[in-house]
């Protein structure tokens, strides 16, 4: 059970990525002794928000952080969320029949899919193991055809991968997941374990493309974000499942919104007075540009400072370039 599976995690875990990254461990530490630094949990580092050995952990490591499920700032008019909460497979869902809280898809398909394909991938080319940065996830398919063309492993790793998928849609984690998101709408389960055997695997990458793209659209998280902002559509109970349940959002006044989640750096304006921020991932992403990948790392940045008459804000990749710009508050 999920449940078990977060109060089984020890510090360990928080020592292990310490050690690749320990540059930048203490470079936060350093800034935690002068500075008031706030961690926003998302899906990935949910176990953070609810395992005190965790947080222990990470504050002996990182230094006297705040850890939150998401922050609003009511001086500023301004959300920080990790954004998951507005993506469907990554979201968590509460079972009513079961009484229970389901965590999210995509969490439990990386872990599945780690624990019972990255192994066997111990022998090969490194690059392969980079199908876990390729955007969007609905190019992964391409990228084994990519890697095979270039590589004679002796059998088809991209078989081998849709086999791994395939049996996670048989788990009962799966089944579970769909009970909870599409209670009424049983045949999304049988449309995968009764019509896969014997199709191709390009017709069943299709056919899986098809399927989640119906429910989860490339800018679900800058449209949701939009009507937050423009349209006054609240904060949804179901949005917030897992992180909190009471959060005093003054949506009115919402003036911005910061969020990751989508690996996307972005910047938008909605009109002269309302923004949207995406921090991007400090890590490589993956995409297909034409018949070729290509593999790009960002280190983006944003600040944002209120001032009399709105907000400075400046946003950049380190390193490379920067821009700044000043937003008004609505009169």
């Amino acid at each position: 059970p999920f449940e078990d599976l977060i109060l089984s995690l020890d510090e360990k875990i928080i020592w292990n990525i310490y050690k690749p990254h320990e540059k930048l461990f203490t470079t936060i530490r350093r800034l935690s002794k002068k500075h008031r630094i706030k961690y926003v949990v998302g899906n990935h580092d949910y176990y953070i928000l609810v395992n005190r050995k965790l947080q222990d952990a990470l504050k002996n490591a990182i230094g006297e952080i705040e850890i939150h499920p998401l922050i609003y700032d009511d001086e500023m008019g301004l959300l920080i969320i990790h954004g998951n909460q507005f993506d469907l497979i990554n979201r968590f869902t509460f079972d009513k029949k079961r009484r229970r809280i389901v965590p999210p898809l995509g969490d439990y398909m990386t872990r599945y899919i780690m624990n019972r394909f990255d192994g066997k991938l111990e022998n090969l080319p490194k690059e392969i193991g980079e199908y876990d940065n390729v955007k969007p996830f609905f190019d992964i398919d391409k990228w084994f055809e990519h890697v095979m063309e270039t590589y004679d492993f002796g059998f088809n790793i991209l078989e081998l991968w849709m086999k791994t998928v395939f049996d996670m849609f048989k788990s009962e984690e799966f089944k579970a997941w769909i009970r909870a998101n599409f209670p009424k709408m049983h045949w999304l389960s049988k449309l995968f374990l009764n019509r896969v055997g014997g199709m191709e695997l390009g017709k069943f990458m299709t056919l899986l493309a098809s399927t989640l793209k119906k429910v989860r659209s490339s800018d679900y998280l800058m449209a949701r974000v939009k009507k937050l902002l423009l349209k006054n559509k609240k904060l949804r109970r179901n949005e917030l499942i897992g992180y909190t349940v009471d959060l005093d959002l003054d949506h009115e006044n919402l003036n911005g919104v910061v969020a990751g989640h989508t690996h996307v750096r972005t910047f938008k304006l909605f009109g002269e007075t309302k923004f949207y921020i995406n921090c991007g991932a400090w890590k490589p992403v993956l995409e297909r540009r034409g018949k070729r990948f290509v593999k790009e790392t960002e280190f983006g940045y944003t600040i944002v400072e209120r001032t009399k008459d709105g907000f400075s804000i400046e946003h950049g990749n380190f390193g490379k370039w920067k821009e700044k710009v000043f937003v008004p508050i609505p009169r």
